[in-house]
């Protein structure tokens, strides 16, 4: 896709249906309110939030199927290669090595992005090493106050808070590519080296009910999915899970159990800050409670999203 300086908007902020987008060439900058596009030199825009030049991929929340973010302005002539929603959806299917590959890609650059963006924010002068250490210290000391590093009785009862739920349909897709109901007999899919597609094209029947992932693909699976650096429990002496199964150990790999202490410290730190007490928390209310937890200002629109997961 071609890109004209000053004048190609990829995007405006809330939409849907804009893709992933990887920079070949040229710069793209991202805007808090939008600015003139009438092809002359922007002397009179406001100072971008950043700029993005070749190799960097933007609309990253397109992967977990959130709106977009800012306004997206061209500031040089160039070219993007671009994925639609229904592209990446066939892509993970049919090429999933590739998706992966893309999509950790993604990640670490939204890493770096927010590390960027978080030193910008910094308003003392303390060395970089220094601060990371200082907020890696509030952080311990709040999830202490949690009794988050207390030892937990495995045989004791504990609460598994659920899973987000578009991890779940990545789990999902994990499952229905690397499990053994093999690709459908009228399309050739792509072969892999561990599993096999059980879905082809956007519309693709789910595997039957009687799938079963092998073993030796779960871990593989569950990188897929996006979890990583787990110790996955697996039934000894099974050689394959059923849908039901490699979804249990999906969700213990990647949500953290809680003890009874741990859970009543939560609900007591609840019950403080649900000030017109109706058993429940608004955007205000849980960016008090968090702020007030990990002494970090989190504003109610930063959290919309991320509370809009479960």
């Amino acid at each position: 896709v071609g890109m004209k300086q000053y004048s190609t908007l990829l995007w405006t902020p809330g939409q849907t249906s804009v893709g992933l987008f990887l920079v070949h060439s040229g710069a793209v900058a991202l805007f808090r309110e939008l600015p003139g596009l009438d092809g002359v030199s922007p002397k009179s825009w406001r100072s971008p939030i950043a700029v993005y030049t070749q190799g960097w991929f933007l609309n990253r929340e397109s992967l977990l199927s959130q709106p977009t973010r800012y306004y997206a302005v061209a500031l040089e002539d160039g070219d993007l290669v671009t994925w639609s929603r229904s592209q990446w959806k066939q892509m993970a299917r049919e090429m999933p090595r590739m998706a992966f590959d893309i999509s950790h890609a993604v990640m670490k650059q939204k890493a770096v992005d927010a590390k960027r963006r978080n030193r910008n924010k910094q308003q003392d002068f303390l060395p970089e090493v220094m601060q990371s250490r200082m907020k890696s210290i509030r952080i311990a000391r709040a999830l202490g106050a949690f009794k988050m590093y207390d030892a937990s009785d495995m045989a004791a009862r504990t609460l598994l808070p659920p899973m987000p739920m578009s991890l779940h349909r990545f789990v999902d897709l994990a499952f229905a590519v690397f499990c053994d109901a093999g690709p459908p007999t009228d399309v050739e899919a792509p072969s892999l080296a561990k599993g096999h597609a059980c879905a082809d094209g956007d519309a693709a029947d789910p595997p039957p009910a009687d799938a079963e992932m092998p073993m030796e693909n779960v871990v593989d699976a569950l990188m897929f999915a996006g979890i990583f650096n787990f110790s996955p429990s697996l039934p000894a002496g099974e050689t394959s899970l059923s849908r039901q199964e490699f979804l249990e150990v999906a969700h213990e790999a990647a949500m953290l159990r809680l003890s009874e202490a741990q859970a009543e410290q939560l609900a007591t730190s609840f019950k403080e800050f649900d000030e017109d007490g109706s058993g429940a928390l608004g955007l205000v209310e849980i960016a008090d409670t968090l702020s007030a937890a990990f002494s970090h200002k989190f504003e109610p629109n930063d959290l919309e999203a991320f509370m809009s997961e479960w």
